[in-house]
């Protein structure tokens, strides 16, 4: 197999979850307009919701965090930083609320809001590097698609 050929095999594995989001008609990727970006706060806006009814629902035998991250990197990869901040943020809300609901007798009364802090840094930092990633990716796309403009010289320059 050549390198090509891996490189397309690469390409299709990355472009999935992109071409499902565009059936959905959620994402315009690379540049969402905003229409799509409403719909994708509108579509994360929903799941939060539904995470901490199901957390809620659960109670606190079982920590649903990794189901938050789904709806906070949703929204920052597909919309921006600011966004997924705000979506952290709710979620670390809703995850507080949750567990301050289902609060069983043996917790210390600290306990809800140290968990609060700390589900609320890993997801900032999650949106961080998202963020990093997706500008990085979007640079190099750029620069892929005009290397003159990328590096500030042109390619004769030198002659």
């Amino acid at each position: 197999m050549t390198t090509r050929d891996w490189q397309e095999r690469w390409n299709r594995f990355l472009n999935r979850p992109v071409e499902l989001l565009r059936c959905l008609g959620l994402v315009g990727f690379p540049s969402a307009d905003r229409r799509a970006s409403r719909r994708v706060l509108l579509f994360g806006g929903l799941l939060l919701v539904l995470d901490a009814i199901l957390d809620w629902r659960i109670g606190a035998q079982i920590s649903l965090a990794p189901l938050y991250l789904l709806p906070v990197t949703l929204v920052a990869w597909l919309v921006s930083q600011r966004a997924g901040m705000v979506f952290t943020a709710l979620a670390a809300a809703f995850g507080l609320l949750c567990d301050l609901l289902v609060k069983t007798s043996s917790t210390d009364f600290s306990v809800p809001y140290w968990n609060a802090l700390t589900r609320f840094g890993v997801f900032a930092l999650i949106v961080w590097l998202l963020s990093t990633i997706r500008k990085q990716m979007r640079q190099l796309s750029e620069a892929v698609q005009d290397p003159r403009r990328f590096c500030g010289k042109s390619i004769n320059a030198g002659k």
